[in-house]
């Protein structure tokens, strides 16, 4: 009778063991499902160069550039402009490169905007009135 006890107690410790390891695999593999997608659909929007976006802040400006980078700090934002508006008779909306803004001081064509300015950022669509005013800008460079 003495064997039989210790048979059931190391029969035990086999499936607590059996249970913890599977416990852990699940954990893992949970893990792996849920934050792999997160990680890869960060690299996928913010690492793009091809994508326009325009950049909200809280002050009322608005950026529209390439986001190269997203952190909990800032948006790198490259090839930025913003929207000058001419008040005549009419509004003239004038779509200005930030770097060639200021001719004494032009900038490397990357803006960093501090993410407690932002309000929120989109991307533009390939037929907005503001990617292809910037195309246009390009092409005629």
């Amino acid at each position: 009778m003495f064997t039989e006890k210790k048979f059931n107690i190391t029969l035990s410790k086999k499936k607590l063991l059996l249970i913890i390891i599977i416990v852990l695999v699940v954990l893992i593999f949970l893990s792996a499902i849920f934050f792999t997608p997160v990680v890869n659909l960060r690299k996928k929007i913010f690492t793009r160069t091809s994508n326009w976006y325009a950049v909200s802040l809280n002050n009322g400006q608005v950026y529209f550039g390439q986001i190269k980078s997203v952190t909990p700090e800032t948006i790198t934002l490259k090839e930025a402009y913003f929207l000058e508006i001419s008040q005549t008779q009419q509004q003239i909306y004038s779509l200005i490169r930030r770097s060639k803004r200021d001719t004494m001081m032009p900038t490397d064509d990357v803006l960093f905007i501090n993410r407690a300015v932002v309000l929120f950022w989109e991307k533009l669509t390939p037929d907005s009135g503001v990617v292809k005013g910037i195309i246009k800008a390009e092409e005629a460079k």
